[in-house]
């Protein structure tokens, strides 16, 4: 493993662990701008956990739907 895929390993953990802490507190304190916040780190974490699926599942490449989907959550 390369320097920069740790890198880029640490960046997809931290988007993901961001949408945690975010979500946790839009549960504990309900307010719109909470909502919003996590709904915003949750759309990230959602491409990130897409790309970790179809690369394990190995269809990132040659399946429309697969590139289909992440296309609509980065729209999204």
């Amino acid at each position: 493993m390369l320097l920069t895929d740790a890198v880029q390993y640490l960046a997809q953990a931290l988007y993901v662990g961001v949408f945690g802490v975010t979500l946790a507190h839009a549960t504990r304190r309900p307010t719109r701008a909470s909502f919003e916040v996590a709904l915003l780190f949750g759309a990230a974490a959602l491409i990130v956990l897409l790309g970790v699926l179809g690369a394990v599942l190995g269809t990132a490449q040659g399946r429309p739907w697969s590139s289909s989907a992440r296309l609509a959550a980065q729209l999204a």
